[in-house]
């Protein structure tokens, strides 16, 4: 089949030779989406994000942080469990989720962890002249 018309210099693609183009454009624009798209779950930018909160400590310390995530990487759904600590640790040891967050001590040989907040508190009893009254 001949795909190229050569008259004197000039060169022309044939019927043959424009389908060829086309179709050959087409391939190598898919070539391209295939390696965005999988650039896009390589360097976190598309995908599914699973995480676990205790309840408390998701209601007081992340709406800001997760909204800054949500801006930050649009294309990945991130999924919130409310959980206690310990179901926390659990579900991310049998690869429910992918991410947690405890409060308290758990076992460090299983989780790749680090400390991201320290918090004081103090007990404030009552006084003593006033427990007399």
């Amino acid at each position: 089949m001949v795909l190229l018309d050569r008259t004197g210099k000039e060169i022309e693609l044939t019927d043959a030779g424009r389908i060829v183009f086309e179709q050959s454009q087409k391939i190598v624009q898919s070539f391209a989406h295939l390696s965005d798209e999988l650039g896009n779950l390589t360097h976190a930018k598309r995908g599914k994000l699973t995480i676990g909160l205790p309840p408390m400590i998701g209601y007081k310390f992340f709406p800001n942080i997760l909204s800054q995530f949500r801006n930050e990487y649009p294309g990945i759904d991130l999924n919130i469990a409310e959980y206690g600590a310990k179901k926390v640790a659990d579900s991310v040891a049998e690869g429910l989720l992918e991410v947690g967050v405890t409060v308290g001590e758990f076992n460090d040989e299983l989780f790749h962890s680090f400390v991201f907040l320290k918090i004081n508190c103090a007990w404030l009893p009552i006084s003593r002249a006033r427990l007399r009254k």
